[in-house]
């Protein structure tokens, strides 16, 4: 029967047994000055030999830090296991190598990095002091977070899009950051209708839960024949797409125009007006 089982009321502390033996065994003064008489008389009943080796005695201790304990008392490399993949759970595994990391970074900004870090950092001083006796220095914190933050751009998980709008804080962590090579421009043009057909581009769009839709109808020159801008209330932006290609098309052929070109920038408005998408979708077909 261990200590643990004889006192399961007692609340576990970390003193160790040679505190409470000698070289004659238990030492009852010391024992009653920490346990009750009865209690005090049942340890002493309990054989303790200093020339055999001591057996170590697993128990789960949800509140202290078993694996820092184990480390600095016996030697032996306790590291936790990280929650997500079961991996060692170094700090470069925390925030750079985990499966959570490599998502929450891939979409993060340095505004919403470093107070997190700096949060996180904090908490592991707190710990520090608290089981290890380390102290709380700022300093240590503040080197903390500049490693992280150098790690995860050694890691390509910080790119130059995470620093948008705040590039002046690059040389306070020691990286370098290399502009990515922009996009070739794109040659966009407006392609003209056959001889003797006209040809009506649209556009419409959604501001503070408001549509409104306009565009222009040129002839196979490129000469504007009419301009045209509406309103159309709190609707979706598709309906406001659909309505303004409706209504030019119903402007044109009150004009006469009936060989007509209609192009706009919605794809999903043109597959409403292919496939049919509703009662819009079947008055623009007409």
């Amino acid at each position: 029967m261990t200590l643990a089982q004889m006192f399961p009321h007692r609340e576990h502390t970390f003193v160790q047994v040679v505190e409470f033996f000698n070289d004659t065994g238990w030492d009852i003064d010391r024992l009653l000055l920490v346990l009750p008489h009865h209690m005090a008389v049942q340890v002493e009943i309990l054989l303790l030999s200093p020339d055999v080796l001591d057996r170590p005695m697993w128990k789960d201790t949800p509140d202290v830090p078993v694996d820092v304990i184990i480390q600095k008392r016996i030697h032996a490399h306790m590291a936790s296991r990280c929650q997500c993949c079961s991996e060692i759970g170094t700090i470069q595994h925390l925030f750079i190598d985990s499966p959570v990391a490599h998502q929450f970074v891939k979409g993060g900004h340095i505004r919403t990095i470093i107070p997190l870090l700096v949060f996180w950092f904090i908490w592991t001083a707190r710990n520090d002091a608290k089981h290890r006796r380390i102290g709380m220095e700022p300093s240590r914190i503040i080197w903390r977070v500049h490693h992280t933050i150098f790690l995860l751009r050694t890691g390509k998980l910080f790119q130059f899009v995470h620093w948008r709008g705040d590039f002046d804080l690059v040389p306070h962590f020691g990286i370098t950051l290399i502009s990515p090579t922009p996009n070739p421009p794109t040659l966009v043009y407006w392609r003209a209708p056959l001889a003797g057909s006209a040809k009506i581009n649209t556009d419409g769009c959604v501001k503070d839960r408001f549509a409104s839709g306009g565009g222009v109808i040129r002839d196979h020159n490129g000469r504007c024949i009419r301009a045209f801008s509406a309103g159309y209330g709190d609707i979706f932006i598709l309906e406001a797409e659909l309505r303004a290609i409706l209504q030019r098309i119903e402007l044109a052929r009150r004009m006469g125009l009936v060989d007509l070109w209609i192009e706009t920038d919605s794809t999903l408005a043109v597959h409403c007006i292919s496939c049919g998408g509703g009662s819009v979708g079947d008055s623009v077909n007409t």
